[in-house]
């Protein structure tokens, strides 16, 4: 980047949800002397209109998927709970936007939403907002939904519970 008729450059140092921790050097790629400070710099997706409250709302959901995939990378029986944790956060981000989608009568806007959602009772929720806005074909086609993902869940629980029985753990 650059300011002026110097070159500035970001030494990333650590990433949060909602922040970029990183070393800006100024007038070369790497720090230099003396010991550099560690700048937190705001995150942000950017998006077009982020006055509104939907596109606030747009913008968390993508930065919240970006970390969930992060976590997903480190792998590690430590990360389950922040997996976890982050994908409870994106179905309420979710359940927002339904009722956004809802009130503005965008049907596909609602499915799509819907696909992205991590549980069940996520989708219950989306069901009965649906039908709070007397929408009923589309809190029919969430139903068809929740079924096929609860037959999922219990295929992927009998395979699991398959595996550690061969493994000869109970």
């Amino acid at each position: 980047m650059y300011k002026g008729d110097k070159v500035e450059s970001y030494w990333p140092m650590s990433c949060t949800d909602v922040e970029f921790l990183a070393i800006i050097c100024r007038g070369s790629d790497v720090p230099t002397h003396p010991k550099p400070v560690i700048n937190d710099l705001p995150l942000s997706v950017p998006f077009c209109g982020i006055e509104s409250e939907k596109v606030q709302l747009e913008e968390k959901t993508t930065r919240n998927r970006l970390t969930l995939v992060q976590a997903k990378s480190m792998g590690g029986v430590d990360q389950v709970m922040e997996i976890t944790r982050r994908e409870n956060e994106l179905d309420k981000v979710a359940l927002q936007l339904i009722v956004v989608a809802c009130k503005s009568e965008l049907t596909q806007r609602v499915l799509d939403l819907a696909n992205q959602v991590f549980s069940i009772k996520t989708l219950d929720g989306a069901i009965k907002i649906a039908s709070y806005n007397k929408m009923i074909t589309l809190a029919e086609r969430l139903t068809q939904m929740k079924e096929v993902l609860h037959s999922d869940e219990l295929l992927i629980l009998d395979s699991i519970k398959k595996r550690a029985r061969t493994m000869g753990i109970q």
